[in-house]
C-alpha cells in the first residue's frame, strides 16, 4: 500500500504536473529537496505568496519522499467540506490543524505535528501562517520551530519560491505562463539551546538567504 501511495504521488507529481510547470508555466528546479533514509524526517519551511507553492514543492521530491511529505493545511479552508478534505488528502497528502491563536488548539497542533515528524514522516510548513504580500516574506510564526523543540528530529530545510505568486496570483484561480524558480537549501539543525523565537528568525533568515541577489 505505501509502495502504491508512492508511485502515485511520483506520477502525479514528479512525471505530469513538473513537466507540465516546467514546459507550460516556466518553474525552474534549481534542485530536488533531500532524499534520506526512510528512518529520518525533516521539516520543509518556505515562504507562501500562491496556491502553487506546494505544487511546486511536492514536484521537487524524489521518489522515496513521495507521500511521506505532508503539507500542513488551515482545516477550517481546505476541510470546510467532506468532499474538499478527501480531494486534499487524495492529491496533495494534506494533514489538517486549526488556526486558532487558543492555548489548548496551540499545544494540540505541535503534538500532532511532533508525532508525524517521529513516526518518520516529513511536513511542509510555511511559517509565515497565509499567503502574504506577493514578493514580501512576511515574520515566521513560531509553530514549526515548536514542532522541532518538541520532537527528536531536529532538522529542516530551507526553500525560497521565487516569483511563483505571478503565475497564480492570489484571488485569480487562472493559471498564466511566467518564470519562477524554485531554490532549496542545505539542510539544518536547530540549535536546541535557543528558544523558539531565535530558532524562528534563524529559519527566516536561511530562506531569505536564497533569494537571488538580482531581485
Amino acid at each position: 500500500m505505501i509502495f502504491l501511495r508512492q508511485v502515485w504521488f511520483y506520477v502525479l507529481y514528479r512525471v505530469i504536473m513538473r513537466w507540465f510547470l516546467k514546459v507550460f508555466v516556466g518553474v525552474e528546479f534549481d534542485r530536488d529537496l533531500p532524499s534520506i533514509s526512510s528512518d529520518e524526517a525533516y521539516i520543509v519551511i518556505a515562504n507562501h505568496n500562491s496556491h502553487m507553492d506546494t505544487m511546486v514543492i511536492l514536484c521537487s521530491l524524489p521518489f522515496s519522499m513521495q507521500g511521506r511529505v505532508y503539507p500542513v493545511a488551515a482545516a477550517d479552508y481546505f476541510a470546510k467540506s467532506k468532499i474538499k478534505k478527501f480531494l486534499y488528502s487524495l492529491f496533495v497528502n494534506a494533514v489538517y490543524v486549526e488556526r486558532s491563536p487558543k492555548r489548548n488548539h496551540v499545544h494540540e497542533f505541535i503534538a500532532i505535528m511532533a508525532k508525524k515528524i517521529d513516526s518518520g514522516s516529513c511536513l511542509l510548513i510555511y511559517p509565515e501562517g497565509s499567503r502574504g504580500e506577493p514578493g514580501v516574506l512576511g515574520e515566521f510564526k513560531s509553530g514549526a520551530a515548536r514542532v522541532l523543540l518538541n520532537s527528536r528530529h531536529l532538522n529542516y530545510v530551507p526553500v525560497y519560491l521565487h516569483e511563483t505568486w505571478k503565475p497564480l496570483p492570489k484571488g485569480d484561480g487562472l493559471l498564466i505562463p511566467y518564470l519562477s524558480r524554485v531554490l532549496v537549501g542545505p539542510m539544518k539543525e536547530i540549535d536546541k539551546s535557543k528558544d523558539h523565537r531565535d530558532i524562528a528568525l534563524s529559519m527566516r533568515e536561511d530562506v531569505l538567504s536564497l533569494k537571488p541577489l538580482d531581485n
